[in-house]
């Protein structure tokens, strides 16, 4: 996998964050010295205060211990703080980013939970305890000076911890991977499923697909029960060897007390250290899975990131005139899985600014697809797609795409007001709003709405029926007085009302000499276009004047069908007189 510093941005934003966390680490050093407060204080309460009976001595150690420990506080919420922030600025390195890419390749890889499992992990208490366990050494250290037998009670239990951490992950780590697995593949299914509640209440699918989803939930709670099982007899063995280490240091402590080998104040103060020591690995066996995690969810993260290209200075183009031009483009169907097959075929085709072009063929013949690549959503595996000469990379489509206007086949519309739908959440004034439903004849559908422009559609429109979803989709489509506009299917939500709405804006948009790309089955939305494509199995088997291809097309579509097509007939309409 290529990781050039142009494409792989997640290492570069790993690399700012790890700087960052050299200043956590630098309080990390101050926080562990700090925490020998407890133990320091003890072994001098013991070996001078209660030997001597000095009462001030007591206070002296009591204010030091005090002040100590106050400070601790402040560093620990400190550095707490920055791991927050370091977190934060992750995700803003990333985000916009991440989704952008998201958007830009469709439905493959989940970015966006990836880096909020690296986000979250960046800030979560596991990752204070990995900065506390490179002092676990120190502190066995101090245990070993205190004398050696407590020292290697102390690390006999380092070792035993460190061994119980490895094998709680090997053994949980299957059944948790299968566990978010599952939970994956059911929350995809719920989403999929809300998206077509409809055809599923309407043919009594809901307790079939219930079944189906109580399945997958189930796979998700019963490898993740097993995970948790393991995970909890583990930390449970861990808990109890700690704690048994640290009566194994008492008693130990006890013993040379009473031979005289050492003193009582040294036990306690051990006692306290050794359970310091091992506390960062304890916490390791609760949190190793988080680490586990957090490694797959940034390999994927980097994987998916690689062919990212940093936005750079491109130059900036002049406004579109509308000239749409096609050589030798061959394309794949982006929704399918390897082996993927070619969706338009070694198609070529010049489309000139303000003409208005039908394209029509049988269903799954690639009318959606070179629509796409005309929009420069879809690229081509080979050949060329440009516009006014400009080959419609990325950086090209980005720029143009203000300039151009798209009613997609399903029509999505997102959650916000009429208004900001139809504005795509720019908002460059009312005037504009209002003009762009105007001239696709929506402007007194909206104003029967609740609340007019200011009505709140939901999320994918779900508060409006299909036909408005479809006007007002028009209308955003004609936000702007786009240069190039594209209708796919655009009559298979609309009434009577609404097809006259059509045909209306059609006429605006040829008399304003607008390039139209209208997809479609019904040959009569043709007979005011200028050209008509036929296209058949992802290639282009005739272009040319309305007449000459229609009358080309009626007799095969009359003998494949059997009977001719529902008519729908357009009423004539006269401009809007701007």
């Amino acid at each position: 996998m290529s990781t050039n510093l142009n494409s792989n941005i997640v290492q570069a934003a790993v690399a700012k964050a790890k700087r960052a966390m050299y200043f956590v680490l630098g309080f990390s050093f101050v926080v562990n010295l700090l925490l020998l407060t407890s133990p320091l204080f003890m072994l001098q309460v013991y070996d001078r205060v209660l030997m001597s009976r000095s009462g001030s001595t007591l206070v002296a150690l009591i204010i030091v211990a005090a002040f100590a420990l106050i400070l601790l506080g402040i560093m620990e919420t400190v550095r707490s703080w920055m791991l927050n922030r370091i977190a934060v600025q992750f995700n803003l390195d990333l985000g916009q980013q991440a989704f952008s890419e998201r958007m830009a390749r469709g439905t493959s890889g989940s970015p966006i939970y990836d880096l909020n499992t690296v986000r979250s992990f960046i800030n979560a208490p596991f990752i204070l305890a990995l900065f506390d366990a490179p002092w676990m050494p120190f502190y066995l250290a101090i245990v070993y000076f205190l004398h050696p037998m407590l020292g290697h009670i102390g690390l006999i239990g380092a070792v035993t911890l460190f061994i119980l951490a490895l094998i709680n992950d090997k053994t949980t780590r299957n059944s948790s991977d299968k566990s978010n697995q599952s939970f994956g593949s059911a929350s995809r299914f719920v989403e999929h499923s809300s998206r077509n509640k409809d055809a599923i209440l309407g043919m009594g699918m809901l307790s079939v697909l219930s079944q189906k989803w109580t399945q997958l939930q189930d796979a998700g709670l019963g490898y993740g029960q097993i995970a948790a099982d393991r995970n909890s007899l583990i930390g449970a063995i861990a808990k109890s060897v700690r704690q048994m280490i640290q009566v194994a240091v008492l008693g130990m402590g006890a013993y040379l007390t009473i031979q005289d080998l050492s003193t009582a104040g040294v036990m306690i103060a051990a006692s306290i250290i050794i359970a310091r020591a091992l506390a960062p690995i304890e916490a390791s066996i609760q949190g190793w899975r988080s680490l586990s995690k957090a490694k797959q969810s940034y390999a994927s993260l980097v994987c998916f990131m690689d062919q990212y290209q940093a936005p750079g200075q491109a130059t900036q183009l002049p406004e579109i005139k509308g000239h749409i031009s096609m050589q030798n483009v061959v394309a794949l169907s982006p929704n399918l899985e390897p082996p993927r097959r070619s969706i338009i075929k070694n198609l070529s085709i010049s489309i000139q600014p303000g003409e208005t072009i039908g394209v029509t063929g049988p269903s799954g013949s690639g009318k959606s697809s070179f629509a796409k690549l005309a929009l420069g959503i879809l690229s081509p595996i080979s050949g060329t797609v440009r516009i006014d000469n400009a080959e419609m990379i990325p950086e090209v489509r980005d720029q143009f795409s203000k300039h151009i206007g798209y009613l997609p086949q399903d029509v999505e519309l997102f959650d916000g007001t009429v208004a900001e739908n139809i504005a795509r959440f720019r908002m460059d004034g009312d005037e504009a709003v209002i003009g762009a439903a105007k001239r696709a004849s929506a402007h007194d559908l909206i104003l029967s709405l609740p609340s007019g422009y200011e009505t709140v559609v939901g999320p994918s429109g779900e508060n409006l029926s299909g036909g408005q979803r479809q006007r007002i989709g028009l209308a955003r489509a004609l936000y702007g007085s786009p240069k190039i506009v594209v209708l796919d299917e655009p009559t298979s939500n609309l009434d009577n009302d609404g097809l006259i709405a059509l045909s209306s804006a059609l006429i605006r948009l040829k008399a304003s000499r607008t390039t139209v790309i209208l997809i479609a089955h019904q040959y009569e939305l043709f007979l005011k276009l200028d050209k008509v494509a036929f296209i058949k199995a992802g290639q282009l088997e005739m272009f040319g004047p309305t007449k000459d291809v229609l009358a080309a097309l009626k007799p095969q579509a009359v003998k494949r069908q059997q009977k001719p097509a529902t008519k729908i007939t357009i009423p004539q309409i006269k401009p809007m007189e701007s």
